[in-house]
């Protein structure tokens, strides 16, 4: 079932990455205002936003820490899919594209620094890792 569900996985990835230009990767890189506010947006507002709903919910201990793990990693297979139905392709891709690259170093470093702020122990999660997995499962596929 795991190798099915990495299968499914790699194709929507595929299937995304078909559609996009070397010219849509490279749309944000253009426009360094609007990278720079999607950035915050999805680095600093969405997790502080995370945190404070696990702060204002009455939620289990574990449900605020699955808020704020998912609030700071990459963007979910099928989210450029479903971001293509609202706007721009060009921004679409250059996002996801970018977001996959500064994970490597976000997603362990955003652990780090918000694991006191839901209490938790701070896992040791490599950014080497984090990269592999990425190249493996996300970049890898969208550029074939």
């Amino acid at each position: 079932m795991l190798l099915l569900l990495q299968a499914v996985v790699l194709l929507l990835i595929f299937a995304v990455g078909v559609t996009a230009t070397s010219d849509d990767v490279g749309y944000l890189g253009r426009r360094r205002s609007l990278l720079l506010r999607s950035v915050v947006a999805m680095y600093v507002v969405v997790p502080l936003a995370a945190i404070a709903l696990g702060y204002l919910l009455p939620v289990p201990r574990s449900t605020r820490l699955a808020l704020v793990i998912l609030a700071i990693c990459a963007g979910a297979p099928l989210l450029p899919r479903r971001l293509l139905q609202f706007g721009n392709a060009a921004f679409v891709f250059s996002l996801v594209v970018i977001t996959s690259l500064l994970a490597i170093v976000t997603v362990p470093a955003s652990l780090f620094g918000l694991s006191w702020a839901l209490a938790f122990e701070n896992p040791a999660v490599e950014p080497g890792r984090v990269a592999a997995l990425l190249l493996r499962t996300f970049l890898l596929p969208l550029a074939a």
